[in-house]
This record gives C-alpha cells, structure tokens and sequence, in this order.
C-alpha cells in the first residue's frame, strides 16, 4: 500500500454528458458589485454569476429564477471557502503546478466518461470564464495539500478500529431494488411554475393523507399519465438513478411518495411501491499499479537542503526511468537525502484522495509533479491499471480508509476553523 500522501479532493462538478444551449455570460465590469470580502479580498457579482453559469452547464440543475435564488448563497459560500483556502495555503508556502492542475482536469474527465478537451468545450460553448474553473480546481488541490501537511501527524489509529473495517470491507454489498413510478409535471413556461409546483404539493399532501396517488395523478396530470390511464412501476436501483432523486429515495418505504422534485422538465413525484435486498455482491474496481520513488530528509535538514531536494526531484521528473527499474540511475540524492524506489498495488478507490486524482489523471508511463511531505518528496510512476478487480481484503487496506476517512473529519474541523477566525462580510 502507498504510503498516506493524501489530500481532499472533492471536485464540486456533476458533470451532464452534453452540454446545454449556451446562456447569457456574465459580463465582466470594473464596477462589479463586491457581494463577499474574505479577510482582504473581495468577490465581485462577476464570479458569483460566473460560477452559477458554471453550475448551470454542467448540472441538471433547473435555470429558474427560484433554483437560482437557492443556489446563490451555497455557491457564494463555496467562493469564500476557497479563498479561505487559497489565503490559508499562501501562508503555508504550499506550492502548485500546472502539471497538477491538467491531471486533475483529465482525472474529471475519465470519471465522467467525457472526452479529452470536452470541459473546455463546455465552458467556451456557455461563454463560461475559463478562470471559473481554475479556481475551483487549484483552490482544491491546495487545500489538499494543506491538510496532509498539517493534519496528518494527528491522525491516531488503532488495532480494534483497523479490525472493524476489514470485517466491513469483507461483508457483501447488499444493494436494494425499488418498484416505483414516476409522475411527471411539466412546466411549460416559467410564470406556470408556481400553480404546478402548488399542483404537485396537492398531490402529495392528499396522498400521504389516505387519498388515492393514481386517480390523483390522473386529475391533475393529464395526458403526463399514460398506460391505459395508469402509471406504469417499474423496478429499478436506486444508485443507477439521477443523484438528487437517488437521494429523495435514501431510506424510503413501500407505500411513500417524494416531496416535490424539480428538474429541466418540471416536477416529479415518486411512489415507492415495493423494495427488494438484491443477493450480496463482491466488489470491484480499478486496481492500479505504481512505482513509488521516495526523496526523504535527514532530520536535521534546513531549508536550503530542502529546496537542494527540490531540484533533485525535478530532474527525477524528467527522466525517470521505466517501471521495472529498481533504482533511478545516475541521480543521487548525495548528502541532502535518500532515495528509495518502491513498487505497489492497491485499489483505486482506496488510496488518498491526492493520489487517486493523480492516478485517475494519468497515462501508463507517466509520472507526477514532485509532491512535498513531511518527510521529503514523493513522486510517483503508473505501471498498470486494471478494471473490475475483486477488492482485496487485509489489515492494511482496512487501515488506509479508517485513515481517509478520519482525515476528512479533521480537514472539516480545519474548515470550520478558518470560518471562525477570519473576517468574512456578505453584502447584498
């Protein structure tokens, strides 16, 4: 198993496998309204509106003047988290390549099936700032950065915690299966959306309260009701649905309806009919192969040492050998470091979220950036990927996602922190 270089990388994009019509773009202004300051800087109207667009393009997020009036303020609060998170890592000297910030962009692409380029296209054919994005991504990737320098020395773990899930991780996935209908409620034009949300409201309302979902349906639906003048139930996984109507399912029973969905279309209402566990299934993913080549510091190393370490990395970079070499030839770390090369296996999904981005993002044959760590510089080779491999079941897998998982918790603590203590003004 690698060794933990991890960060959270959390990328806030549900991405559409097409985009949409393009919308109006924000119009940059010297006199853009500032609607947030963050300790020094301030966010302007310009990259609140760039960032809904953003959303826009690359959910299924319906443009409604309400859905926007909703999206307003989480996304303005994810603007000021990032630059909490920008200023926090300026402070900590924590440094970012251009190397990183594409293989985090081919990594998003190859999680959503997209071609190479295709989020560029989609933000040129919405007249979308490039920059929109940028932001987000190095803000994330910093962030990341931060968290495994600073917070990694706090994580404790134990014997009894490391046994608890790898008995998790051996159990098979029990996956559920609804019977369910869905009700469709079109809004035609925008100044419809109020009587049809009310509509639907209505129909929820009386069917919780013992009145009949079908002939309800048929009365206020209309033509959307069809097969013979019933809904047809279909059986279906919840996680192969859309997200947000996967969610609105999370726990639900035979005989429940959903509240009021919007989406593109309209309005939807969902009746669970019956459920059914699914026999238990081993799983898989994506096992990948990696040469690691570890820079560690003498203990007592200043920082010249460290930067003399830097450069040494950089060249490792440039040439680094192939997957079956043991060592990395002519370079030598000298009197500033040693060097070790090391080859592993581990499942994709299990790795820090740093590696698993560069792992994602990566070709067979490539190599990352130098990446820093307590100890030194870390970069690391591709040597294979495999899909649809059994997850392998041990002590030091179960380990390494009791640590990601408690890593997160402190990065959230670490958040909730920076809020606290720095000046933050919402105007408007």
């Amino acid at each position: 198993m690698f060794v933990p270089i991890r960060y959270v990388f959390s990328v806030f994009l549900a991405l559409a496998a097409t985009a949409p019509t393009a919308q109006a773009a924000p119009v940059a202004t010297t006199n853009s309204a500032i609607v947030a300051v963050v300790n020094d800087e301030a966010i302007t109207s310009y990259d609140l509106n760039a960032r809904i667009q953003f959303v826009l393009a690359t959910t299924k997020i319906s443009s409604s003047p309400e859905s926007i009036a909703r999206l307003k303020p989480q996304i303005l609060r994810a603007l000021v988290d990032e630059r909490l998170q920008l200023q926090e890592a300026r402070k900590n000297d924590i440094e970012l390549t251009d190397k990183e910030v594409e293989q985090a962009i081919v990594a998003i692409e190859s999680q959503r099936s997209m071609e190479p380029g295709e989020i560029g296209r989609i933000l040129a054919t919405n007249r979308i700032p490039e920059e929109t994005l940028m932001v987000q991504i190095r803000a994330q990737i910093v962030w990341g950065k931060l968290v495994q320098r600073k917070l990694r020395s706090r994580i404790k773990i134990t014997d009894e915690e490391v046994t608890q899930m790898a008995r998790k991780l051996a159990a098979p996935v029990i996956r559920q299966e609804l019977k369910i209908a869905l009700l469709q409620l079109p809004v035609d034009k925008p100044s419809r959306d109020k009587e049809v949300r009310q509509a639907a409201e209505k129909i929820v309302l009386e069917s919780r309260g013992g009145a009949d979902f079908e002939e309800l349906a048929r009365q206020f639906a209309g033509g959307a009701v069809r097969d013979g003048g019933n809904l047809t139930a279909f059986w279906v996984r919840p996680d192969d649905l859309d997200p947000s109507i996967a969610k609105a399912l999370t726990g639900a029973k035979p005989g429940s309806i959903s509240d009021p969905l919007r989406n593109s279309i309209g309005y939807t209402l969902i009746k669970v009919y019956d459920a059914r566990d699914l026999p238990g299934q081993t799983p898989t993913g994506t096992e990948i192969t990696m040469r690691e080549i570890s820079l560690k510091l003498r203990s007592s190393a200043d920082s010249k040492e460290m930067e003399a370490l830097k450069t040494i990395a950089e060249e490792i970079e440039k040439t680094p050998g192939s997957c079956d070499d043991k060592d990395i030839g002519e370079v030598s770390g000298g009197s500033v470091a040693s060097i070790a090369v090391e080859k592993t296996t581990a499942m994709l999904a299990d790795l820090p979220a740093a590696l698993r981005v560069i792992a994602d993002g990566m070709k067979v044959g490539d190599i990352s950036s130098p990446l820093l760590n307590d100890d030194g510089v870390k970069l690391y080779m591709l040597c294979g990927k495999r899909e649809g491999v059994n997850a392998p079941v041990d002590n030091e897998r179960a380990r390494a996602v009791v640590y990601q998982q408690r890593i997160e918790l402190e990065a959230q603590k670490y958040m909730r922190n920076l809020r606290r203590d720095a000046f933050i003004e919402i105007r408007g």
